[in-house]
């Protein structure tokens, strides 16, 4: 025993049974300093020994262990390294409970970062939290003043002095805890895994993603304003009683062209004169860089003449020209241009020519399908068009048929001040061309409308005509017809044209309007009393079949005095003839007639394939139902007599499906 309390300098105690006491006791803590503490028994027979109970249980951990089990190691040393190794293991595992109250983990974090934590695979009756906690001081400091204690055991006082708070996770019960931080700054931090009821094993999982400390860049401001260029002649000929001269704007982004007006820019001159120039033409009018305006001015007198010779500065004004950040342009002056007019010339004749209109030929005339026409008009005069005279109530688009159109002014282009040219848009008659449109449409320009900057206005001018000539289509009518019980709903005439145009845009979607011509019932009552219903003019409205659209039908008919009722399996129900294949899905035929809500008639038929071609194809036309001989349905109306909702099914749940007979070709 001395032997071994000599090589084993860091044994502070011996734990020992009865059969150790006396001299042995004494003379290990007189000579070596280490108490031997025998282990007394409490109370009769059997019962665990606190003190005693500690060595056997290590003694039983560490047998746990393959290579303690026997002594296989030659030297002693060995087999010291192995019990270490063992005790190493068994005190670095993830678990907590009564004997293992808190486990530490220690981090650094060298970046500032976004961090996660997650605490899982909690055991079954288990609850145990997780705290976070960030260092107020190095840790060595921190050793230095609490030492070397278990956390519970540490000072409130030193606790609140040493660490802070950062996030806990409590939870409860055996639910995973977790800590989402968007910034945890740099610094030491301790993660500290509390049980509070119940032992567990744990899984312990990090992340952390550095986030960057540099803040965004702050936006670009526009500050630069627009400038501007002048483009001007003299004037060496008297005679006439205007002068025309170009500025163009340019801006680093965009001018605004809603700035572009007749306050812009001011010419000064000989004998007193002062005038702000006309804007009279611009190259393009939607807001970009850059935009050229031609301004005119009018002679002093009424015409140029040599006593108005001079030099004539043109100046742009102050807090007139913008650009889309709201930047002015700065006043100054742009230029001038010298009159120099040898002697007087007799003055001209006043204009008193109007403009010329032009329609331009087109090969394009509209096609079955189109909704719309374009047509462009060429106007032209000596002098210069208006263009502020030239709007939607220019052209007028007539036709023998009764359709009358004004025609809506789309696009201005300016070859010059001389000649504009004008684009115009009307509408088909019924929003989309066909063969009941074919007819020669005139084009008429209206008096009074158009005029030249003389205010020369043009006379009502025909302008030319266009001639729309749509092969119409076959009209291929079907009808469905079927019988019911009692109550019930007879199915006696159902006409349906099959080759009208779908209004929709969307192509999941289908609707045709007016499609249905001929809808003929008869509601059967309870008592056996039928009562027929003649509609007619009903709208169609296509979609793909889903589960939900035969759960409301169902409602439907469960609101009503039918007795029967239905689900999505009943699409392919055997006992049906024939067997509807709804595998590659279905199309819905909703079919209302305004005016009669009460009367609503749905019909289905299947999917011959699942490619999307197909579905566009079947929800965009309705001529794939020439394809069918039988479909299924249901057609609710209320009964006159009681006012009840009456409903029929067809070809679901056993009942006999809708028949669909093809009429004659209508040409």
């Amino acid at each position: 025993m001395f032997g071994v309390v000599e090589e084993y300098a860091r044994l502070a105690k011996i734990l020992a049974d009865q059969g150790y006491q006396g001299d042995l006791a004494v003379d290990l803590e007189g000579v070596y300093g280490v108490p031997l503490e025998s282990v007394k028994p409490e109370g009769k027979g059997f019962s665990v020994q606190p003190k005693r109970w500690i060595v056997g249980r290590t003694w039983a951990w560490l047998e746990n262990v393959r290579g303690l089990v026997r002594d296989y190691e030659r030297l002693p040393e060995n087999q010291e390294g192995m019990v270490y190794m063992a005790m190493i293991r068994l005190m670095r595992t993830n678990w907590v409970g009564r004997s293992d109250q808190d486990d530490l983990y220690r981090f650094d974090v060298s970046n500032r970062s976004r961090f996660d934590l997650t605490l899982s695979k909690i055991a079954k009756g288990a609850n145990v939290n997780v705290e976070l906690y960030a260092l107020k001081r190095p840790w060595s400091q921190m050793l230095r003043r609490i030492g070397n204690l278990g956390f519970r055991q540490i000072r409130t006082a030193d606790r609140n002095a040493n660490l802070r708070l950062v996030r806990s996770s409590k939870r409860g019960g055996n639910r995973d805890e977790e800590i989402k931080l968007d910034r945890l700054d740099t610094g030491t931090y301790v993660i500290r895994v509390l049980p509070q009821t119940g032992n567990s094993r744990y899984r312990l999982r990090l992340a952390a993603t550095q986030i960057s400390d540099t803040p965004p860049p702050a936006p670009i401001l526009d500050t630069v304003a627009p400038n501007a260029t002048l483009s001007v002649t003299d004037l060496l000929t008297g005679g006439s009683n205007s002068h025309n001269f170009t500025v163009t704007y340019r801006d680093n982004i965009a001018v605004t062209v809603a700035s572009l007006d007749d306050r812009d820019i001011q010419v000064t001159g000989a004998n007193g004169f002062s005038q702000f120039a006309t804007r009279v033409a611009i190259d393009n009018d939607s807001n970009g860089t850059p935009r050229t305006i031609t301004y005119q001015i009018t002679a002093p007198g009424g015409t140029w003449d040599n006593a108005d010779n001079g030099v004539y500065t043109i100046a742009l004004q102050a807090n007139q020209v913008s650009d889309i950040s709201n930047n002015l342009a700065a006043a100054g002056q742009l230029g001038n241009f010298q009159v120099s007019i040898d002697q007087t010339p007799s003055p001209p004749p006043p204009d008193t020519i109007a403009p010329t209109a032009t329609l331009e030929a087109t090969n394009r005339v509209p096609s079955g399908g189109d909704y719309t026409y374009e047509f462009t008009v060429t106007y032209s005069d000596n002098v210069a068009v208006d263009q502020t005279s030239l709007d939607n109530n220019d052209i007028q688009v007539s036709s023998a048929n009764g359709y009358g159109q004004l025609a809506t002014r789309t696009q201005v282009e300016v070859s010059s001040t001389n000649t504009l040219r004008v684009t115009y848009q009307v509408t088909a008659p019924d929003g989309v061309w066909d063969s009941n449109d074919n007819a020669i449409y005139n084009i008429v320009l209206r008096r009074n409308q158009v005029k030249d900057t003389n205010n020369n206005f043009i006379a009502t001018t025909f302008l030319g005509n266009y001639q729309v000539n749509i092969n119409p289509l076959a009209l291929r009518p079907i009808q469905f017809s079927g019988a019911s019980g009692t109550p019930g709903i007879d199915i006696n005439a159902f006409n349906i044209e099959t080759s009208l145009y779908d209004f929709d845009p969307d192509e999941n979607i289908g609707f045709f309007r007016g499609a249905i011509q001929e809808f003929t019932i008869g509601v059967r009552e309870a008592n056996g009393t039928t009562t027929p219903r003649s509609l007619s003019n009903g709208d169609v409205r296509v979609s793909l079949l889903t589960e939900s659209d035969i759960t409301n039908l169902n409602t439907r008919i469960a609101n009503s005095t039918s007795p029967y009722a239905f689900d999505f399996s009943d699409f392919s129900n055997s006992e049906i003839s024939p067997t509807f294949d709804f595998s590659s899905g279905g199309v819905k035929y909703e079919v209302t007639f305004e005016g009669n809500p009460d009367v609503q008639f749905t019909f289905f038929t299947p999917l011959p394939d699942s490619n999307s071609s197909t579905r566009n194809f079947f929800t965009n036309s309705l001529s794939p139902l020439l394809t069918f001989n039988n479909v299924q349905g249901v057609v609710t109306a209320i009964e006159p007599n009681t006012g009840l909702l009456g409903a029929e099914v067809y070809g679901l749940n056993s009942r006999a499906p809708l028949n669909i007979a093809a009429l004659s070709t209508n040409s």
